[in-house]
């Protein structure tokens, strides 16, 4: 695994915690009917990214992840 390879991975870690504590915080305002939805968005998002970070790694192509590659790559 080369150093852009993790740089995305760490991105992706970053994200999916921070996207975690966002549904918390929801749950936590009393916005259960809400709740749900988000979490379905967050898990379908995720999963997206996940593969096209798979799809990338497994072909060894240095593209950047869709909707977070360019942040992971400006931080790290």
């Amino acid at each position: 695994m080369n150093t852009f390879h993790k740089k995305q991975l760490i991105g992706l870690i970053i994200t999916a915690l921070s996207l975690q504590g966002i549904l918390s915080l929801v749950g936590y305002w009393g916005l259960y009917q809400f709740q749900f939805y988000v979490l379905w968005a967050i898990r379908a998002f995720l999963a997206y990214e996940l593969f096209c970070f798979f799809y990338n790694f497994w072909k060894k192509h240095d593209k950047l992840l869709p909707m977070i590659g360019h942040y992971s790559d400006r931080v790290f």
